[in-house]
């Protein structure tokens, strides 16, 4: 098992409108309100043109057929879900399982193959702050998983970044950048691609470069 810590940070209460879909709708608003890392609840109802993954179709780790299930017909809906940035597109993705019923039966699975809002639906969203988990894709199997830098809370980031400039392996410059990411200013917020390439007049893809980076060096 591996972990890091984190702070909790804004909650978002969201009302859901017939016909937003899973996960779209909710990675859209993370990235218009800067929500990095994240818990999503949601509840509501699931329109009949939903579909989920029930499953894989066997135990062989390498080769994963994923199960496509579309929803029997208009469901009741329960899920719970995480928000991570994956590390290469550098965009929040929502991860969440949800439970659907119809009448007496009950199907279980990911979302990430699109569940539309029927008539309505209820989110929560508990930002998570100054951590280093993130999303990562696995070679072994082909999906981007969970996983963290060996640098699990602020202070050791903090810390490591202070070793780094000492050291010579990383400049002010990318130092400032990496802090404004993880929040690590004094008022802890986070900042966006986007927000950092406009203060250091560069692309946002230059400044993921540069987050990938850093981080590299610090965890080595």
């Amino acid at each position: 098992m591996k972990y890091a810590e984190a702070q909790l940070g804004r909650i978002f209460i969201l009302k859901l409108e017939h016909g937003d879909r899973l996960p779209g709708v909710i990675e859209a608003f993370a990235q218009e309100h800067h929500i990095q890392t994240g818990l999503v609840h949601f509840l509501g109802g699931a329109d009949e043109d939903s579909r989920i993954v029930a499953g894989p179709e066997d135990q062989d780790l390498s080769n994963i057929k994923p199960m496509v299930t579309p929803l029997s017909g208009t469901s009741e809906a329960f899920g719970t879900g995480t928000l991570f940035t994956h590390e290469a597109e550098g965009v929040p993705k929502l991860h969440m399982h949800a439970a659907f019923g119809r009448g007496g039966g009950t199907i279980t699975g990911c979302t990430r193959e699109g569940v539309g809002v029927w008539l309505m639906g209820e989110a929560v969203i508990y930002e998570l702050l100054n951590t280093t988990a993130h999303l990562a894709m696995d070679p072994a199997t082909g999906f981007a998983g969970l996983t963290f830098h060996a640098i699990r809370d602020r202070n050791q980031l903090l810390e490591a970044i202070a070793q780094g400039i000492a050291a010579q392996g990383i400049d002010d410059r990318e130092a400032a950048i990496l802090k404004a990411r993880y929040g690590l200013g004094e008022n802890s917020a986070t900042m966006t691609l986007e927000e950092i390439g406009n203060r250091y007049h560069s692309s946002r893809e230059e400044i993921r470069q540069i987050e990938v980076k850093v981080l590299r060096y610090l965890r080595s």
